[in-house]
């Protein structure tokens, strides 16, 4: 919902919420608007805001004048070009964003609090206090803007070339650079810098450089911290990836640092984030802590420590015949690839390729990404998880106690999901087949056409449930609160255990589309029947051979006469619901219309309140195109 604050208007004391817009236009004026969580204000180019306060998951969006607003933590101030604003106040966990032409004049940032010139946007005065941080993009500028001690300041796109050393340190006098003044005690960090060939940047304790690149023959070395996208080919050396502690001074805490060919990773401390070394990369006395990851390409050795809670992943490796490897939590002390891994670290595999003969065991503490399954090939995953694995022809997954994500089964290949097993996602094409036995749970599959979902006793289908020209068979239970959803031109939902079915039935919309009633013998005696819930959303159709009765919950609007039962040739009942035809439509409508001017029964036959300025009524008037009747 939007509202507008026109031209010689003047709002106070207005609450922007969740899914809702403020909009001041042109010569209108907003005064203490609160912007809360999912709420936005625009201001737009001669609009006026004054002492707005946005709080966590409120944005505004200046392209006119505002003063005094207080940015608190989670909202989010953007000035973009053409806008203003004066004497902002950025509290703990708030962001200031000054794009290019935009304008921020004494905006404070507070202990926690983010302010970020961008190239071509423009900070004059103001300060950042001790725990504020400030960052001065290239091609940004600053004017009369002081960082106090305790506050840190950035600048991007340094390039340090050959025989030149710069240090990310602590002021220890006060000092001026780019139109920023820097008190002692400041700190002055490094974004998106440069070390070329013969350069050296050198991070101190306590100070930063994020998202660095560091060419052959150069040299990033400290003990200071690198977080953001970090890639090295020349030498890292000492410095700690990512922090311990929760986000600091609004910016991210984790870090991304690839060690490529010819570069060497030595004495690199991994807290939050990866430090990866690629193919001819070098890995020397690195520590892993928890919440830190190395990830080795294949073939890669190091002599590296990884530490309970930490995890070492091993990229693109290959199991074949007679080969298992297990991803999992170290239960004693162990070396893999030269690294040490301490009890409690964990070992996970990415992007591995299992063929034949080759067993991949994913279990408690664990993951594997992107496995691909050949024809003969296992995974396991017992008690771990495994994310985004593709099941070939020939190729077999096993849930069990486990979590398998985003499976995709393709023809001939199968998912097993067995008792405290969980697929969530999973994706059965043309001739794949998802198991789900007694005490498994599949959450928001897809099976589509030629694929095949089969459901034992005592397996649970939960979530959402969608059919694009596939077949589910259940004999178990659909959870209340799921949906089966028919989203493509076909498929059949064969439902063996009525009792356990709980779910509701959303999208029939033609004859291939069809419900299968297993046990219902199909004879010209069996009805069908439905009644529309007054919220004209759903209904219950039932369905009646004899003794035996269904109460199925659809959504959609459906009425009696159009539901078709056949033969399923198993002994069993097809429902469907085909689109109306011509035929049908254009006799409704003439009933319809020959009603309208029909005299009514013991009254007067003048015609119906209608009157003389009613149309006859056409089958497309009948059925709008957004209507969902069938």
């Amino acid at each position: 919902m939007t509202k507008y604050v026109s031209s010689g208007v003047t709002s106070s004391g207005l609450a922007v919420g969740s899914g809702q817009e403020l909009q001041v236009l042109s010569g209108g004026i907003a005064v203490n608007t609160a912007v809360l969580s999912g709420g936005d204000v625009i201001l737009n180019s001669g609009g006026v805001t004054s002492g707005d306060a946005i709080s966590n998951g409120g944005q505004e969006y200046v392209r006119g004048t505002a003063s005094n607003t207080q940015i608190q933590s989670g909202g989010t101030v953007q000035i973009n070009a053409g806008g203003s604003t004066t004497n902002a106040t950025v509290l703990s966990g708030g962001r200031e964003w000054v794009f290019s032409g935009g304008v921020a004049s004494g905006s404070v940032v507070s202990s926690g609090g983010y302010e970020d010139i961008f190239s071509g946007g423009v900070a004059s005065g103001g300060g950042v206090r001790a725990g504020g941080y400030v960052v001065l993009e290239a091609q940004g500028s600053a004017t009369g803007v002081t960082v106090s001690s305790g506050g840190a300041v950035a600048f991007g796109g340094a390039t340090i070339t050959a025989g030149q050393t710069f240090s990310a340190t602590t002021a220890t006098s006060t000092t001026t650079s780019s139109g920023i003044t820097i008190l002692s005690g400041a700190y002055v960090n490094l974004t998106s810098a440069s070390v070329a060939n013969g350069g050296v940047l050198a991070v101190a304790s306590g100070n930063r450089v994020y998202n660095v690149t560091v060419a052959a023959g150069g040299v990033l070395r400290g003990s200071g911290v690198v977080t953001g996208d970090t890639n090295v080919a020349g030498s890292i050396i000492n410095v700690t990836v990512g922090i311990v502690s929760p986000e600091t001074y609004g910016v991210t805490a984790s870090g991304a640092v690839e060690v490529t060919a010819g570069g060497t990773a030595s004495g690199v401390i991994v807290n939050y984030g990866y430090l990866r070394i690629d193919a001819g990369g070098v890995g020397h006395g690195d520590v892993v802590h928890s919440g830190g990851e190395e990830i080795l390409a294949k073939g890669v050795t190091v002599t590296d420590t990884v530490n309970s809670g930490g995890a070492l992943a091993l990229l693109g490796m290959t199991l074949g015949s007679g080969v298992t490897s297990g991803a999992a939590a170290q239960t004693s002390q162990a070396v893999v690839r030269g690294a040490t891994l301490q009890v409690g670290a964990a070992l996970d595999f990415i992007n591995p390729t299992i063929n034949a003969g080759g067993i991949e065991n994913i279990k408690t503490g664990g993951w594997a990404s992107g496995t691909t399954i050949s024809s003969g090939g296992t995974e396991n995953v017992r008690g771990g998880v495994a994310f985004n694995t593709v099941v070939s022809s020939g190729g077999n997954e096993y849930v069990s106690a486990g979590v398998a994500s985003g499976t995709i089964i393709n023809n001939g290949g199968n998912q097993y999901v067995s008792s405290g097993g969980l697929a969530s996602g999973t994706i059965v094409r043309s001739g794949g087949t998802e198991y789900v036995l007694s005490g498994g749970t599949t959450h928001g599959a897809v099976v589509q056409s030629g694929g095949r979902l089969v459901e034992s006793a005592g397996g649970v289908i939960s979530g959402a449930l969608q059919l694009s020209g596939g077949v589910a068979v259940v004999s178990g239970a659909v959870a209340a609160g799921a949906t089966v959803r028919f989203i493509g031109a076909g498929g059949v939902l064969k439902l063996a255990n009525l009792p356990a079915f709980s779910g509701t039935i959303a999208g029939l919309a033609n004859a291939s589309q069809q419900v299968d009633l297993v046990g219902f013998a199909f004879s010209n005696t069996e009805t069908a029947s439905w009644v529309e819930d007054p919220s004209n959303t759903s209904g219950a159709l039932t369905i009646t051979d004899g003794a035996k009765v269904a109460h199925l919950t659809l959504l959609g609007q459906y009425v009696t006469s159009n539901f078709k039962l056949t033969d399923d040739g198993a002994g069993g009942t097809f429902v469907a619901d085909p689109p109306l035809g011509a035929a049908q439509l254009n006799g409704f409508a003439q009933a319809m219309a020959s009603f309208a001017g029909a005299p009514v029964a013991g009254g007067d036959s003048s015609p119906t309140p209608f009157g003389a300025a009613t149309r006859p009524i056409t089958a497309s008037a009948l059925v709008p195109a957004t209507s969902a009747a069938h």
